[in-house]
């Protein structure tokens, strides 16, 4: 199957025995923010900064890894992959400045 370039596939995490747990909120700021058991981010093979996918139907709220998450670039690379024709361009030039 192909996949965009923009979705990452996890591996599959192996079988685990339902744990259920109670996880206290806690205040970020105006945020509330809950803690995921460190077991089941390395299960999942979690980090920081990783998406997640948040479901919400009534009352209930799932949270999953998220399999589509953007690609991150930076300038360095961008600039890289920028077609020579598209680095100079005359158009740029004749354009007035923005104050």
């Amino acid at each position: 199957m192909n996949r965009d370039a923009n979705e990452r596939q996890r591996p599959t995490p192996k079988p685990e025995v339902h744990i259920m747990t109670t996880a206290t909120l806690r205040r970020s700021g105006s945020a509330l923010v809950i803690t995921i058991p460190d077991s089941y981010a390395k299960q999942n093979h979690l980090s920081a900064g990783d998406s997640m996918d948040v479901n919400i139907q009534g009352e209930r709220m799932t949270i999953a890894p998220s399999l589509h998450t953007r690609k991150r670039y930076d300038a360095a690379t961008l600039l890289a992959e920028t077609p020579e024709e598209f680095l100079t361009l005359p158009e740029w030039e004749n354009m007035p400045a923005v104050d």
